[in-house]
């Protein structure tokens, strides 16, 4: 995994520093197409996207300062929803109950109506379990046999991990068995021959019917699946269901609790970056301030001619206004771009494994949030520049002609 991820960090390295040394020719181009609809609007629209356009260094170094902060804040953003996307359903598969319930004996019909009842739980579902020896082939082993119904996989968060169970033979992901083994399953004195479907999707267990359990171990011990809303505090609904007065003694095994820890631990993560990332951008700001501060320092004469043939205060502000946003845009583009190219590289390397296929997942809200701050974040560091631009003197421009 070190050797993927130096890989990775090294393409992504020279991949932005391409962007950045291309950005002379790149980043005017694209504030020409970025800002097509300004030129159309108004004479301040079409003279701040022809300044945007007119010195590429400058127009590049302006841009590159917010650049570099949106790609490091849309890097982490992607990755970091990657990689919980990813987590998450590998814990859903390794956990894939909210909570199992052992309460060491029958669990009542009422009792069962109470969990139902409690807040935020939208499923439960009885399931019977034992401990049995399998045969194959005159080779005995001791396994965990688990009579699921159709509705207590549908409880389950992997609920195709159930699916296909007939009475006629067992789910498992176990490399004892091979697929279509003919293997007899013991208990008690009580035997059924089953056929083996075995998967890597499927638990380690014996998994079958209840019709087949009930011929196999009619006193088998009885758990309950319970089912968590979305997004529910695991902690408080498993509380809930332990203060059920025939539940206060029972043993309850919370797997959304153990999911929820892990994804505190990534919240922690990201938010420290995130504040981290924060103080970039800020520095970007100051940047695209100073830059867009020279730029007006250089082009004094021009404004004072411009404010000569009639242009008002008003529409200068906004001439340079628009002028930053625009670059601000280009710079937040190519940033989201590079982003969500370097986050998904980043937490495939990081993920990297025969056995863990990644899940993309774009955090669509997080990334439009990111282009409205980075878009305000533009705005902002013009208000200095722009103030200074409108005090140029019209006598000015014509005082050096």
């Amino acid at each position: 995994m070190t050797a993927t991820l130096l890989t990775a960090m090294t393409g992504a390295g020279l991949a932005f520093l391409g962007v950045i040394v291309l950005g002379r020719g790149l980043i005017p181009a694209l504030a020409r197409l970025l800002g097509s609809p300004l030129r159309r609007a108004s004479v301040p629209g079409d003279l701040a996207v022809a300044n945007s356009r007119r010195n590429p260094g400058r127009a590049a170094a302006t841009a590159n300062a917010l650049l570099i902060g949106v790609a490091l804040i849309g890097t982490l953003t992607v990755g970091a929803a990657c990689s919980q996307a990813t987590i998450d359903r590998e814990l859903g598969n390794q956990f894939p109950q909210d909570a199992v319930i052992d309460a060491s004996g029958d669990v009542s019909d009422s009792v069962l109506t109470q969990v139902r009842d409690t807040q935020d739980v939208t499923g439960a579902e009885r399931v019977t379990t034992v401990q049995a020896q399998a045969d194959a082939q005159g080779a005995p082993k001791d396994v965990t046999v688990v009579g699921v119904s159709q509705a207590a996989a549908q409880v389950s968060r992997a609920p195709q991990r159930y699916e296909g169970a007939a009475d006629d033979k067992f789910l498992t992901s176990s490399t004892d068995f091979t697929d279509g083994q003919r293997v007899t399953v013991s208990h008690d004195g009580r035997s059924v021959e089953l056929t083996a479907d075995v998967d890597s999707s499927y638990p380690g267990s014996l998994i079958v019917t209840p019709a087949t359990m009930a011929r196999l171990a009619p006193d088998a011990t009885t758990v309950v699946w319970v089912r968590y809303a979305d997004k529910a505090d695991a902690q408080r609904v498993t509380s809930q269901i332990g203060r059920i007065d025939a539940l206060k003694n029972a043993s309850i095994n919370s797997g959304a609790a153990q999911r929820a820890q892990y994804q505190q631990l990534i919240d922690i993560v990201l938010l420290v970056a995130m504040a981290l990332l924060a103080m970039a951008v800020l520095i970007a700001v100051v940047g695209v301030g100073n830059t867009l501060s020279l730029s007006v320092l250089e082009r004094a004469q021009e404004l004072g001619l411009l404010r000569a043939l009639g242009m008002t205060r008003s529409q200068v502000r906004s001439m340079v206004g628009w002028e930053s946003v625009t670059l601000a845009a280009v710079a937040t583009v190519v940033g989201l771009v590079l982003g969500v190219v370097f986050g998904t590289v980043g937490a495939k390397s990081l993920l990297a494994s025969p056995s863990i296929s990644m899940v993309v997942s774009l955090p669509w809200l997080r990334l439009g949030l990111i282009a409205v701050v980075a878009l305000l974040a533009g705005w902002l560091a013009s208000l200095a520049p722009a103030s200074r631009a409108v005090r140029v003197a019209p006598s000015a421009a014509l005082a050096a002609e």
